[in-house]
């Protein structure tokens, strides 16, 4: 029997939305190749409770190996040390398909494991497809213009999943947990610090309802009104498109787009946005997409499920307004 091994690099001791749709496209994977499953959990950050996640994750009925390291509370998120460190797991395990999240620290060790296990490498997967006995694995191409399938021949795979394009995968049966413990890899890279950005708000890849502005918003003032007031309202995560960063309105972490996150909410607000496909590559898979642009010819009304042609200084005052009024929502 073949094995898949999901690589789980943590960040943080919770579960994930977008951990869950990893779970979810891997069990997809599962189900085409009839592979065993499981999760290589590694905590890559302080104060990640390892045995508290991986008791989380085994709810969703796949078994756990929890990483931890020989000395030390976590490792140093580098490429050089999550793919040597995920390489000793996928041997150990005689694991032959390697499936991690295409976010800034997947796409920076999965090339770099694929080379090491002289593997096969798909990026920035979107689904799967069986045709006779062979996978097909979905890629996005042309800033997703196209759909391109890839075939390959190598029974050794590594794949970086987006996974906005999946649903979450549901709790299921009690799976087993197991330890492994693994000394840190030497790496020629020195980790200096992370610094983050807190906010109350829902991280961008798991709110249910994104507002994003962009070059319409016309400055870092009307960026700071029109978006963050009417994200607040409704409890929702800021996004934003590359020019609105390039501005300076807000940090690249907010960034929505073939460049930036890709994101699957429920709600997408797009305030002031072209709609260009750099930025649309990264809400295609949004449930619903309301648009505001004063330029009725702007192209993200083709994407909109509900479009408005107005200026955004007006429309979005009254829009706040209705909402509080028909649907309060307690402010952050």
């Amino acid at each position: 029997m073949k094995k898949t091994l999901i690589l789980l690099p943590a960040t943080s001791t919770q579960v994930s939305k977008t951990e869950l749709r990893l779970l979810a496209s891997a069990s997809l994977y599962a189900k085409l190749t009839g592979d065993d499953l499981a999760i290589a959990l590694a905590p890559f950050a302080e104060g990640i409770d390892l045995h508290a996640k991986a008791d989380a994750l085994s709810a969703y009925g796949i078994p756990v190996i929890a990483m931890t390291p020989e000395s030390g509370d976590h490792y140093t998120p580098l490429a050089e040390t999550a793919s040597a460190l995920f390489l000793k797991a996928l041997k150990a395990q005689n694991a032959s398909t390697a499936l991690t999240l295409a976010d800034s620290m997947g796409k920076d060790f999965a090339p770099r494991l694929a080379v090491l296990m002289d593997a096969a490498y798909a990026g920035d997967v979107v689904g799967f497809e069986k045709q006779d006995d062979e996978i097909l694995f979905v890629h996005p191409m042309w800033a997703g213009r196209v759909l391109g399938h890839l075939r390959f021949k190598n029974a050794l795979r590594v794949i970086t999943v987006r996974a906005s394009a999946f649903d979450a995968l549901s709790s299921s049966a009690k799976a087993p947990v197991s330890q492994m413990k693994l000394g840190v890899p030497p790496a020629k890279a020195r980790y200096l610090k992370k610094e983050s950005v807190a906010s109350k708000r829902p991280a961008l890849t798991d709110a249910r309802i994104v507002v994003s502005g962009g070059r319409g918003c016309q400055n870092a003032q009307g960026f700071a009104d029109l978006i963050y007031g009417l994200a607040d309202d409704l409890g929702a995560a800021v996004g934003a498109t590359r020019a609105a960063v390039d501005e300076g309105w807000i940090s690249s972490d907010a960034q929505v787009g073939q460049t930036g996150k890709a994101v699957a909410p429920e709600l997408y607000f797009a305030l002031g946005i072209s709609g260009a496909i750099q930025h649309v590559a990264g809400l295609q898979n949004a449930r619903c997409i309301v648009a505001i642009n004063k330029d009725p010819d702007a192209p993200i009304f083709q994407w909109a499920d509900f479009g408005l042609a107005a200026d955004l200084k007006e429309a979005v005052p009254e829009l706040r307004a209705l909402i509080l009024k028909n649907c309060p929502v307690q402010k952050m």
